[in-house]
């Protein structure tokens, strides 16, 4: 369960990002995994037994351990042993669902290659959930005062800026001991007559231009909902 993910896990990172796009709530997560709930620990209540015609062997039981999933893009052979992997990834009321592909990327020279463990967007194809705004100052201001924003990649280097339509955008004013105001940006998600009034529409991707300098506004609706966040949170530029 993603409410009772460990801090430092993948399991609680990932829990994070979703997070930023829906309430965990709204957030369904699933695995090809056939497992029955707690199989993972029958190998070693048997080793444990010991003694009976059933049980297995320390080799086999390692076997199993190590035997783990295939490279296909969804995974279709179960592990014997351990954790159970997630498959897909559902946010309902954004109408998205993303689920895990294992890509061969290249290294630093072009003979050398390794293996990443993407999440692809099954609504998108082709966009994959990156972390390349840790690398790149020009994303990162592009991201600021977006903290419900998701950064998609596709496989030519181009970005693109996914927000959740169904987050109304609210302000919070206080005043300080000075005497000046601030407006904090407040996200209302699952408000009835917000939802009502987007209809289908249940998400907008921005994408980012190549120079990382501006991105792109493709429909009225996905417009007048940037200028409302970056109004409340006085970005005027």
């Amino acid at each position: 369960s993603l409410q009772y993910s460990k801090p430092g896990t993948h399991l609680r990172k990932l829990t994070e990002i979703f997070m930023r796009l829906d309430n965990l709530s709204h957030i369904l997560v699933w695995t090809l995994d056939p497992r029955p709930e707690g199989a993972e620990q029958e190998p070693q209540k048997k080793a444990a037994a010991g003694s009976t015609t059933e049980s297995k062997s320390g080799e086999e039981i390692q076997h199993a351990h190590d035997e783990g999933y295939d490279d296909e893009p969804l995974r279709s052979k179960p592990k014997k042993i351990g954790p159970v992997e997630i498959d897909l990834v559902e946010l309902p009321r954004l109408k998205l669902t993303f689920r895990t592909q294992i890509d061969r990327v290249s290294l630093d020279t072009a003979e050398q290659t390794d293996e990443k463990l993407r999440l692809y967007s099954v609504d998108h194809p082709d966009l994959y959930i990156t972390n390349e705004a840790s690398t790149c100052t020009f994303t990162r201001h592009l991201l600021k005062g977006l903290p419900h924003a998701l950064l998609l990649e596709k496989n030519d280097k181009s970005l693109y800026i996914m927000l959740p339509a169904c987050a109304k955008p609210d302000h919070d004013t206080a005043k300080g001991p000075a005497g000046f105001t601030a407006s904090d940006l407040q996200l209302h998600r699952g408000d009835p007559e917000w939802i009502a009034n987007i209809a289908d529409v249940r998400h907008y991707l921005y994408p980012i231009h190549p120079s990382r300098m501006f991105f792109f506004t493709e429909t009225l609706a996905s417009a007048l909902y940037m200028l409302i966040v970056r109004f409340v949170n006085r970005q005027y530029e």
